[in-house]
């Protein structure tokens, strides 16, 4: 018996001891992989600059052939645009023209210039010119603000607001951006202009994604995402986010009339992440009557992307090991590959499509009656 309790104590202790060196290994390798990170340029910094009205934007004429990894780079445009190309303020002869608004998720980040989704709408379409707004790290604010500033310099029949769910998490007040406060059901802008020094490459912006790294930061996250879904308690229902819901959904508002002043037709399109589909959209399923009760055009592709299986989801996505040059590998395999884009052009091309025939119908019929 004796005996029995002498191994169950090694046993045991042999358990703790893996677990402490465990606890170690996980928070040596993140301290070792943050010192090295630190010790080079942030790959977004290298394409963006101090901008006082959005907080950073695109260096214009930038063009990085291995910015992601060799053979995949990024290319800005004179007009601070990801294109290889100019665009003059009248669409071409012949075509329809598309703005694409968004983050990360539109500028493509990890792919090349022509596998974005954006592209994507050009080469479903040949009659589309696609004009890629994207930029990494903003909120819907910012993207918001880009489009109202810079949008009126290209004439365009459609402009497609894409977002994720940390975009409206992004609405929170911070120094290096632009933000908006909602009083009274207007939006009143902040932190405009946006002072110098405040860059989003600063030692806390940098250094709290690397602490998402640990172990412990990891469960923690999952066991929350998995509460979430018990749960189902959709954002916005508790007072933490309905403030940015109902700022968000403004900013959507605003952005919408603007949209239609300059003669296009706004539409709305939640990007899933990969964890939309293990968890069900962030943003829950009653976030579209938000939508539908202020008449916005709004396609949610999480329906869509809960169809995949396990092993097509791996097509879509990129993995940490895709990204050799990236400060937060982790991160940066949030987003899609080019087969991930080319699943979001196709859906937002087949819902433009059936948009565009409804518009003209009606129209059609406005005209009829008159």
């Amino acid at each position: 018996m004796r005996k029995w309790n002498t191994l169950l104590i090694i046993a045991a202790l042999t358990f703790l001891l893996f677990i402490l060196a465990e606890g170690i290994s996980s928070v040596t390798l993140v301290l070792w992989d943050t010192a090295r990170a630190f010790k080079r340029v942030p790959a977004e910094k290298s394409h963006v600059m101090y901008d006082p009205d959005l907080g950073w934007a695109h260096k214009p004429g930038v063009s990085i052939s291995d910015l992601y990894r060799p053979g995949t780079g990024i290319t800005i445009n004179l007009q601070s645009l990801r294109a290889d190309k100019e665009y003059s303020q009248e669409a071409p002869e012949g075509k329809v023209r598309v703005i694409c608004l968004g983050d990360s998720f539109t500028l493509g980040y990890g792919v090349g210039n022509d596998q974005t989704w954006c592209s994507g709408l050009e080469l479903l379409n040949p009659r589309f010119e696609a004009i890629n707004m994207g930029q990494g790290g903003y909120g819907l604010d910012q993207a918001y603000l880009w489009y109202q500033r810079d949008g009126a310099k290209f004439k365009h029949q459609f402009v497609i607001f894409a977002f994720i769910a940390d975009d409206f998490r992004r609405l929170q007040p911070a120094a290096n951006k632009p933000y908006f406060l909602l009083q009274d059901g207007r939006l009143i802008l902040k932190n405009s202009p946006v002072p110098r020094g405040h860059s989003r490459g600063n030692v806390y912006a940098r250094l709290l994604p690397r602490l998402e790294e640990l172990s412990v930061v990891r469960l923690v996250r999952r066991m929350m995402y998995s509460r979430m879904r018990e749960n189902k308690k959709p954002f916005g229902r508790d007072p933490s986010t309905r403030q940015l819901l109902d700022t968000g959904m403004q900013i959507f508002q605003d952005f919408a009339q603007l949209a239609q002043q300059r003669g296009a037709i706004p539409v709305f399109v939640y990007l899933p992440t990969i964890e939309d589909y293990r968890f069900g959209n962030q943003m829950g399923s009653p976030f579209a009557g938000e939508f539908s009760k202020r008449g916005l055009l709004f396609l949610d592709l999480t329906p869509q992307l809960q169809t995949k299986t396990p092993a097509e989801i791996t097509d879509l996505f990129f993995k940490s090991e895709d990204f050799p040059y990236a400060e937060v590998p982790s991160n940066a395999a949030r987003h899609y590959t080019p087969a991930g884009h080319q699943f979001a052009a196709t859906h937002i091309y087949s819902y433009l499509t059936k948009a565009f025939k409804k518009t003209v119908e009606r129209i059609k019929s406005l005209r009829a009656t008159t």
